[in-house]
């Protein structure tokens, strides 16, 4: 479970955040939307304790500030928008996510890599694992990353933008793995650009409007209250099919 009560956050004097409160619980999809540059990214490096905030955090009742990085690591993964691209191999890349739980010297165990072989073959990057990360292409460098949070395997999980520089086909791959970690009994906040996509998949809906929350309802209350016309400028459609309504925004 991953809680936010009067939450802010910034860069310097700059606010970006503004006294943000919200619970994303375990066994849903809780998905964050917004305008670019509206503060979901800055939210979600504050989450997992890249950015100082104020306010109360607390990951699985625990305050995020008392947590150790060990801990909070074994609580907590980020899959992030802005990748980095570090000079090692796929496998490398991947294998830190099994760091948190490999003890003094940080020396990987049989069955670390064995989680690690398991993440590349379910991310579909087995055949890249050699291959320098930083030569990778947007789109394989984001399934590398995820393949690094599969590893990591936290009971809560934040995604930034995870279909960006994908293909649709491995967009349902991804849609697949949130509902598999819902289904486990995960936490699983994530933002997403695409409001039909985050329809179909949420239970929640989260829409943070110039740093603060102005949406917190499941997507029945999203469609009702015209929330996409509203703050986003989109006109709602319904395309009837056999499993029932389609919603489409544009």
């Amino acid at each position: 479970m991953i809680s936010c009560t009067d939450v802010s956050v910034g860069y310097g004097a700059r606010t970006i955040i503004e006294h943000i409160g919200f619970t994303a619980n375990p066994s849903e999809i809780t998905i964050l939307l917004g305008r670019n540059g509206c503060g979901k990214s800055t939210l979600m490096r504050a989450l997992v304790g890249n950015l100082r905030h104020h306010g109360r955090i607390e990951i699985d009742g625990s305050e995020l500030s008392e947590l150790s990085p060990t801990e909070r690591a074994r609580r907590l993964s980020l899959m992030p928008q802005l990748m980095a691209r570090p000079g090692i191999s796929v496998r490398e890349l991947v294998s830190f996510g099994r760091q948190p739980y490999s003890g003094f010297g940080g020396i990987l165990s049989s069955r670390d890599h064995e989680l690690v072989d398991k993440a590349l073959s379910d991310a579909g990057i087995s055949g890249l694992s050699e291959a320098p990360a930083n030569r990778l292409s947007g789109g394989e460098l984001q399934k590398a990353y995820l393949a690094l949070v599969l590893a990591q395997d936290t009971p809560n999980l934040l995604l930034d933008e995870p279909c960006a520089h994908l293909d649709a086909a491995y967009e349902r791959r991804i849609a697949d793995f949130l509902r598999s970690a819902k289904a486990a009994g995960k936490t699983v906040l994530a933002v997403y650009h695409d409001l039909s996509r985050a329809v179909e998949l949420a239970d929640r809906l989260l829409v943070i409007d110039r740093g603060r929350l102005v949406f917190d309802g499941d997507p029945g209350r999203f469609i009702s209250e015209d929330i996409a016309g509203g703050y986003f400028g989109l006109q709602t459609y319904r395309c009837p099919d056999a499993a029932g309504d389609r919603i489409f925004f544009r």
